[in-house]
């Protein structure tokens, strides 16, 4: 999913790792060009500085098809423009905006092409799921800090790409190719 963040302070950058573990296509934008510099090498996104109310700014970075336009920038004025050019100029399926004064809150709506609009003090987990419309967001988060677990016991397990899950042991189907199964515990007496 090709998804564009207008904002890359904490919680624009902390939905665009996550969004970016789930193999999803982000391009996280700022006008600050230090908070970019800043971030580079640091999250595994694209990174653009400029204004996100630009629509050359928004078409370079990848709004003619993108999926979800999320706005979390610190200015109300600035996600309700992202966001109106987002759903009205590129036509995107999804818009979700973050408003900071809960004074403009009847303003982020269908009318200012808002879909989703989330006040600033919303944990992370419920504007993500609002945004993607993500049933396990827990599971989002968990594989954005990483693909190890420490056991009790002290060991870890690595999830690898494209490797059994732990758990569950290979089967042989019908048409030759392997898939995952369940083990089977017996419980002994």
């Amino acid at each position: 999913m090709n998804v564009i963040i207008a904002g890359a302070g904490r919680l624009g950058t902390q939905i665009a790792q996550v969004l970016a573990a789930t193999h999803n296509e982000v391009t996280l934008i700022d006008a600050d060009d230090d908070r970019v510099a800043t971030l580079e090498g640091r999250v595994p996104v694209r990174l653009i500085a400029g204004d996100a109310c630009e629509p050359t700014l928004l078409e370079h970075a990848g709004a003619l098809t993108a999926v979800l336009v999320i706005a979390t920038t610190g200015d109300d004025e600035d996600n309700l423009v992202i966001s109106l050019l987002a759903k009205r100029q590129f036509s995107v399926p999804r818009v979700a905006a973050r408003f900071n004064d809960a004074d403009n809150a009847r303003l982020f709506d269908g009318r200012w092409g808002v879909d989703v609009a989330v006040p600033a003090a919303t944990p992370l987990i419920s504007l993500i799921e609002e945004a993607t419309g993500a049933t396990d967001t827990v599971a989002l988060l968990r594989l954005s800090k990483g693909r190890r677990r420490r056991h009790r016991n002290g060991h870890h397990t690595a999830v690898q790409d494209g490797g059994p899950c732990p758990g569950r042991r290979p089967v042989a189907r019908g048409d030759g190719r392997r898939h995952d199964r369940p083990r089977r515990t017996t419980d002994r007496a």
